[in-house]
């Protein structure tokens, strides 16, 4: 793990250990409420070839708008939404969690 000063076109790829980039076809990727905290998707996400990515919305999104807030992404890359479901923790309020499927 890297430290970072991210801006939308930081180029996360760089950060991937060469020994790892033959892997990466198969990654799942985390995307914890990362969107909601800084405002947009680091555009290098479609450079990377992940499988699988696990999106986490922000408390101000629902799981019926989430497909507003993906939309960002969908310019980015291709996916399907593989499943959708509302989650609570005991800090937060009700957030969307979406499993997408890299198409």
């Amino acid at each position: 793990m890297v430290g970072a000063d991210l801006t939308p076109d930081y180029p996360l790829g760089d950060d991937i250990p060469p020994q790892l980039g033959s892997r990466l076809e198969t990654a799942v990727v985390l995307n914890l409420a990362f969107r909601h905290n800084v405002g947009y998707f680091l555009s290098s996400v479609g450079a990377i070839p992940w499988a699988a990515m696990v999106y986490e919305g922000g408390e101000e999104e629902s799981a019926e708008t989430t497909a507003e807030y993906l939309e960002e992404l969908r310019r980015i890359c291709d996916f399907e939404v593989a499943s959708t479901m509302s989650f609570r923790d005991g800090e937060t309020r009700e957030r969307p969690l979406v499993l997408l499927a890299r198409a």
